[in-house]
């Protein structure tokens, strides 16, 4: 039953209105002369409709239906007006009503905009419209770039998706948008049968079946789609075709990882403006890298992605190391996010093999951060970190 408190100013019209709702079943649980009673009612009520006169005392209609709707926001607001007009609504709208109606108020219409209103907040309390924004069910897609090659970012990528598939084991595609000199199915040991150029004849016709059979899968379950078999031009796919791709990616996987070209153009920036997480890949070898990454931040920071969205990404951290983290910091006026650490002898056997570290030696340091770096961007509004505490200076890991 549909429970309404009635805040009128007039004692016939409020009556009127109360025997009206009561005869249909609907069941009203108060009656207010003035918007200040109106706004304690329904705090101590909670009813689920508020039907409130515009031209109430102490506080008027739109005053009182704004502190409502404030104050109790599962309560759905009615506005009972005089007037009848473009400029009214939109106050009542602004206010927070979810409908508006001119007097004289016919009984019928009343009561088919109460169901209306009230049927629209039944689907959002529905277990469907729950699950369908439960956060933990969005899919999320994690680019993964850099400013420059032979930084290790299509590494970080693989293990990335692997540990992501192994944490949430939940369905997982890794996407290489290289169409030149992609290396994700080497180090997955994937032969490409199928790629994405292949798809490009076919995107005015692309659904999810198409695009399953142009993937491959990994032993661990883990959907793979790379970007060409040879050498490709790198507009050869354009933004549309980028766009069709993720569209039904994200219609059927929870988690995106894309290995995203150290490459500023139309494609990549469509890919990494459209990201939940940008991972900016880094290290500290040199100042070359370090401007060179400050360069790629600035240019999508605040412009293609919000810069809390931009995780930086320490790789390949040693002892050895000519700088610190501070410089990258000072330079890129934000905090590194993570610090994966070197290993000269596990990673490169890793590729060499085609098995991704975080499953050839899960208890090795560098796999335990890349695991660690795939839990911390599950967890929602929390910046990635690492397990250890900070120290002053380069070794925060």
């Amino acid at each position: 039953m549909i429970r309404v408190l009635v805040a009128v100013r007039a004692p016939t019209e409020r009556e009127q209105l109360r025997r009206t709702l009561f005869e249909q079943g609907i069941e009203v649980v108060g009656l207010a002369q003035d918007g200040q009673e109106a706004l304690q009612m329904s705090l101590q009520l909670k009813p689920d409709v508020c039907l409130i006169d515009a031209d109430l005392s102490v506080l008027n209609g739109f005053q009182a239906t704004e502190l409502i709707v404030l104050g109790s926001p599962e309560t759905l607001v009615i506005l009972i007006s005089d007037r009848d007009d473009p400029a009214h609504l939109r106050d009542a709208m602004r206010a927070g009503a979810r409908d508006c109606l001119a007097r004289p108020v016919q009984p019928v219409l009343l009561l088919e905009t109460i169901k209306k209103v009230y049927e629209v907040e039944e689907k959002r309390r529905s277990p469907e419209f729950v699950s369908a924004i439960d956060p933990s069910r969005l899919p999320r897609t994690v680019s993964v770039t850099g400013a420059k090659g032979g930084i290790g970012k299509t590494t970080i990528a693989v293990n990335l998706a692997i540990s992501l598939l192994q944490e949430t084991r939940d369905r997982t595609v890794l996407v290489d948008f290289y169409t030149q000199f992609g290396d994700v199915g080497m180090m997955l040991n994937i032969n490409p049968k199928r790629t994405i150029t292949d798809l490009i004849p076919m995107l005015d016709e692309l659904d999810a079946d198409l695009l399953e059979d142009h993937m491959m899968v990994h032993e661990t379950g883990l959907k793979v789609l790379l970007g060409a078999a040879t050498p490709q031009p790198l507009d050869i796919l354009t933004v549309h075709g980028i766009e069709s791709i993720l569209n039904i990616l994200k219609r059927t996987y929870r988690i995106i990882v894309i290995d995203v070209p150290p490459i500023l153009h139309a494609g990549t920036l469509y890919v990494l403006s459209h990201s939940h997480l940008v991972v900016l890949v880094a290290n500290l070898f040199d100042l070359t890298t370090i401007n060179d990454t400050k360069m790629f931040y600035e240019a999508l920071g605040g412009s293609y992605i919000s810069r809390e969205k931009i995780k930086v990404i320490l790789n390949r951290v040693s002892k050895q190391n000519r700088l610190q983290t501070t410089d990258v910091e000072k330079a890129l006026g934000q905090p590194v996010s993570a610090h994966i650490p070197n290993d000269g002898r596990l990673v490169p056997t890793s590729i060499n093999q085609g098995l991704p570290v975080t499953l050839s030696h899960p208890t090795a340091p560098v796999s335990q951060s890349l695991r660690s770096l795939a839990r911390s961007f599950l967890e929602d509004g929390k910046p990635a970190l690492s397990e250890q505490p900070k120290r002053k200076g380069l070794f925060n890991w």
